[in-house]
């Protein structure tokens, strides 16, 4: 749920502007890893901006309306963005071994059909399910040794996927004086935020994404100095979840896959293994709404 304070117009004509930046040069060199594929040799830029700009005043339109000392407004717009990476690594098969050759496993032992109870010939499988083909898409061929050897559970593949964070907010807000006890302020807030969700193997990214639309409205009155009234009401809608530009349901209707029942969200069907990495991106879409809804009198 997001809270926030808002200051209220002037008597003046005002406006702001402010930014902030963080470099590379201020962070410590395992949190500056942006934008460069694993391996550069190059320090990687570390940039993440913070900016904003606001302004206020009396509402005066010329020959139409004169709001000073009665009618104000109040409004601000703040960005963020920090491009960033996270390091992943993985364990993945070899280009030999998804064409079925496991002869360059390290302790390879002979392989047993489990159609005719037999052993295949020279560590190869000759007879690579066609649903087992499919899934193979997500796994990358190593970019970490001589690609040809798997050793069971090393680190043979490593990356650097986007995890970069943006925002965008806009807030407005008017203020009416009536006479010199009353007033009667409301407030509108917009926000938008994502997160790039890095995905196992070579799964496509996810964004996570909140959206917040607030208003809050409230009169007060002053009936002597010692005795103040705030009849107050606020509405805040909320959504939050994550997005992906992959239709998993999809995929997984047409993978082949006998005896699935009600795929009813975006997903991948989880494989799980010993000595390799597992597919387990499990749901890479959903979405949560919420409505908060307060009254108070003070």
């Amino acid at each position: 749920m997001l809270s926030l304070d808002s200051r209220r117009g002037n008597q003046y004509h005002q406006g702001w502007n402010e930014q902030s930046a963080w470099s590379s040069v201020l962070v410590s060199p395992e949190c500056s890893i942006q934008r460069y594929s694993w391996g550069s040799l190059t320090k990687p830029k570390l940039t993440t901006n913070d900016y904003g700009i606001s302004a206020g005043g009396p509402v005066f339109i010329p020959h139409i309306y004169n709001g000073r000392d009665k009618t104000f407004f109040f409004s601000t717009y703040e960005g963020f963005r920090s491009p960033q990476t996270s390091t992943k690594q993985y364990s993945v098969p070899t280009a030999a071994m998804k064409q079925g050759n496991f002869s360059g496993v390290q302790g390879v032992q002979p392989l047993k059909n489990p159609f005719n109870g037999g052993t295949y010939s020279n560590f190869t499988v000759s007879d690579i399910s066609s649903v087992a083909q499919k899934f193979l898409q997500f796994f990358p061929d190593p970019n970490v040794g001589d690609g040809v050897t798997y050793v069971p559970g090393a680190k043979n593949y490593i990356t650097n996927k986007d995890s970069s964070l943006t925002s965008n907010q806009f807030d407005i807000r008017g203020d009416q004086y009536l006479g010199s006890k009353a007033l009667i302020f409301g407030r509108f807030t917009w926000k938008n935020s994502s997160t790039n969700l890095p995905q196992s193997l070579a799964v496509v990214s996810s964004q996570q994404i909140t959206q917040d639309r607030v208003f809050v409205g409230a009169f007060n009155y002053a009936f002597n100095s010692n005795l103040q009234n705030e009849f107050r009401f606020g509405l805040t809608l909320e959504s939050n979840g994550k997005s992906s530009p992959f239709d998993g349901k999809e995929f997984t209707t047409n993978s082949g896959l006998q005896g699935l029942q009600n795929l009813f969200y975006n997903g991948i069907p989880e494989l799980d293994f010993n000595n390799l990495q597992s597919l387990d991106a499990d749901r890479l879409s959903s979405t949560n709404k919420s409505v908060y809804l307060s009254i108070t009198m003070a």
